[in-house]
């Protein structure tokens, strides 16, 4: 009996030695940029069948099974790919190790002369055109394509009676500074309009829709560059350029009456596509009425029978008007 004890605890022994020589190690380290020492986040370290990844500081950490030698696969995005050979992992205490890593040579920084950008201004916006207004060497006012997106506006015409000192009448002929308008003179990017009027001299500004419109620049000075045959203003339309893809616009507009929406009112009851403005019979003449001449020619007692048969319902009720 005490001899199977004392064989049991050397075999328990024997297998606790073989555990403890057996049982893994840890291989450590940071992986560093070469140009300056800081630690490179994201790398992969590959050992075998393992795969870590550094953290921020660039830490990485393996446990590997001592008394082999290994080899270290390093990967980064940017950077060279690194294998290290010949790795021995300690059996009594972890193993340190730094890899260095450096970047391709067309990833490199190089040394530049300088950068030049180029680009075309923006015409459009509100402050290219104060800008403009404020540059130019005439009396003049300048509205760009922001400012008309902003107003329900549809043609030029419209556009332009928001301008001081320009006043529109019939919905397309413009006043400037109180001349009529056979005083001004308008221009569609840069070259001079002829009259759209036969008897006078004018220009309809609700011919183009305010969609297309660039700039509006309202001149209320001479200017040396351009004829002077107007005495009100001249007024420049531009136009935008050729839109590199097709486009469609929808326009919705809603209105209401303050004085009259959801106020109360007394009505006759009509029939049910009043609101649309469309009569459902209710209100049709009755059948075999005369025509004006022959009513005239009958009986008071007939023209009473007709008359009672035209409309059944003479009540009023209040209606809460809803109407836009």
């Amino acid at each position: 009996m005490k001899k199977q004890i004392h064989k049991s605890i050397m075999l328990l022994a024997l297998f606790s030695a073989g555990f403890a020589f057996a049982q893994s190690q840890v291989l450590e380290g940071r992986v560093l940029d070469e140009k300056d020492n800081t630690p490179i986040e994201g790398v992969k370290v590959k050992v075998n069948d393992q795969e870590v990844t550094t953290d921020i500081s660039g830490n990485y950490s393996l446990s590997l099974p001592p008394g082999t030698n290994y080899v270290i696969t390093v990967t980064s995005n940017g950077y060279n790919r690194k294998e290290i050979s010949e790795v021995v992992i300690k059996s009594d205490t972890n193993t340190h190790l730094d890899i260095v890593l450096d970047k391709p040579v067309s990833t490199k920084e190089k040394q530049i002369e300088g950068v030049v950008i180029k680009s075309n201004a923006r015409k459009e916006t509100i402050a290219s055109t104060i800008g403009l207004q404020r540059n130019s060497g005439v009396v003049s006012q300048v509205i760009g394509v922001e400012a008309i997106k902003r107003s329900p506006d549809r043609n030029t015409g419209e556009v332009l009676k928001r301008v001081s000192g320009v006043s529109l009448f019939d919905g397309k002929y413009i006043v400037v500074r109180g001349l009529s308008d056979r005083y001004n003179q308008a221009m569609l990017n840069g070259i001079q309009l002829s009259s759209t009027e036969p008897d006078r001299k004018t220009f309809s500004f609700d011919l183009f829709p305010a969609n297309v419109i660039e700039t509006l620049v309202i001149n209320k000075t001479f200017i040396p560059e351009y004829s002077g045959e107007w005495g009100g203003g001249l007024i420049q339309v531009n136009t935008k350029d050729i839109p590199n893809k097709n486009f469609f616009n929808v326009q919705l507009g809603v209105g209401g009456n303050s004085i009259t929406m959801g106020q109360e009112f007394k009505m006759q009851k009509g029939g049910k596509w009043d609101f649309l403005g469309i009569d459902d019979g209710s209100r049709k003449l009755p059948e075999g009425m005369p025509a004006k001449n022959a009513f005239s020619l009958l009986s008071e007692a007939d023209k009473t029978e007709f008359g009672k048969n035209t409309l059944k319902t003479w009540a009023i009720t209040p209606t809460v008007f809803l109407r836009m």
